[in-house]
């Protein structure tokens, strides 16, 4: 959504509190930069390539409101630069590979020697890295020359890591990558790239468009869509935590609190930057979990959502411990309703998932790593085999994930 029309709906986080937008750049007739401040001139949060930031941005200094006040927004110029897909063939590939999600390439911890190279003439090249809880240690070489190691461990989440390289001469760079080792902290050694931007020195105006439609994360449940399509062309849809999900309906918008991004808006769950009563349908999975209070979360959205909107959120309840660091409290059946006790019309269910719960418990504790191999094998054979006796209504006691929909 336009800078421009999500201000409509925007207010200082967990409050009506209103908002107002200095611009300090222009893109293609749409604010590209600023800071949305209050009324007492508190900066709430920063405009960076259209897209605002509540959570992490830099303090507006004495100098910039100077600045604007005095000359006003410019109009924006940024260096030209292309997108090269981690599965394109320009990359060269040495040893066994893997591929993930349909978007990520690399190495899956083999000793055998591996390495991927490439070539570039760009004045500045961003290799951009998968960081996640298994990746390992990457070396960087540029022309045969040893260049630097890249830590591309990640305990909480999965998100870009990108390992930036000047070339002002626009010489023609040959580069190599290859695992070298792991965090201590890490569960393994994957190198995984997502791909490559390069800038060049010819300068362009931004002009605003959303992420293409992808997704990198889990999949919308197919009410998800049933609902959407019952909404106006002027609805607001918001899906709060929707990680590396984009949609190409201008309806939509993914507010997130990690650097991804696929995200329209950067922002707390547990406490929404938008006015009370401004949303039309919110759709969030796999996120109270990660909220320091999910109980505060479900009073958030109750806020913002208009009288008789939808929602349709999820949270994990038998899962093991995921993004380290950053995952509080799992949710029974009882307690996702109680999350979302002040809407009415609720519907709980659940996804019972017991033999992939089991296979995770298995990979999150290395069971594989150990001597009984064989014991682990008949161990989830066993696991998908009693999996089918399990009634939908019993499922509810071990189920993998719980669900609600209801309406305000």
């Amino acid at each position: 959504m336009r800078p421009s029309k999500m201000l409509e709906l925007l207010a200082a986080p967990g409050t009506d509190e209103p908002l107002s937008l200095v611009v300090t750049g222009y893109a293609d007739e749409e604010a590209y930069s600023g800071w949305l401040e209050d009324s007492a001139g508190k900066v709430w949060a920063r405009l960076e390539a259209f897209r605002f930031n509540f959570v992490k941005f830099e303090a507006v200094t004495a100098d910039e409101r100077q600045k604007v006040a005095e000359v006003g927004p410019q109009n924006v110029k940024i260096p030209s630069h292309s997108y090269t897909s981690a599965l394109d063939n320009r990359f060269r590939w040495t040893g066994d590979t893997l591929e993930l999600d349909g978007y990520l390439k690399g190495f899956g911890g083999a000793e055998m020697p591996v390495a991927l190279e490439f070539e570039s003439d760009a004045t500045v090249i961003e290799i951009i890295f998968n960081a996640h809880g298994w990746s390992g240690i990457a070396a960087i070489e540029i022309n045969g020359q040893y260049r630097d190691n890249i830590d591309l461990f990640n305990r909480e989440n999965n998100i870009g890591r990108r390992y930036k390289i000047g070339n002002k001469k626009k010489e023609k760079l040959r580069l190599k990558v290859y695992p070298v080792g792991k965090n201590p902290q890490s569960q393994g050694r994957e190198i995984l790239l997502d791909g490559l931007i390069e800038h060049y020195d010819d300068l362009i105006t931004p002009v605003y468009s959303k992420v293409d439609a992808r997704n990198r994360g889990g999949a919308f449940r197919h009410r998800f869509f049933e609902i959407v399509e019952t909404l106006g062309p002027d609805a607001v849809i918001v899906d709060v935590g929707g990680g590396r999900r984009q949609l190409a309906d201008p309806r939509y918008i993914n507010l997130e609190y990690s650097p991804f991004e696929e995200p329209d808006i950067f922002g707390d769950a547990t406490a929404l930057p938008f006015k009370s009563g401004s949303i039309d349908f919110i759709y969030t999975a796999a996120v109270l979990e990660h909220v320091r209070d999910p109980l505060q979360m479900g009073r958030e959205i109750h806020r913002v959502l208009k009288s008789g909107a939808s929602l349709i959120a999820n949270s994990a309840f038998m899962q093991p411990v995921h993004s380290e660091g950053q995952h509080f409290f799992n949710l029974t059946p009882y307690g996702i309703d109680l999350t979302f006790a002040m809407f009415r019309n609720r519907k709980v269910w659940w996804d019972t998932g017991f033999a992939s719960t089991i296979r995770w418990f298995v990979e999150v504790t290395e069971m594989r790593n150990s001597n009984n191999i064989e014991s682990v094998n008949r161990f989830l054979q066993l696991s998908e085999d009693l999996s089918e006796s399990i009634s939908e209504e019993k499922g509810m006691y071990i189920a993998e994930s719980v669900w609600v929909e209801a309406i305000k």
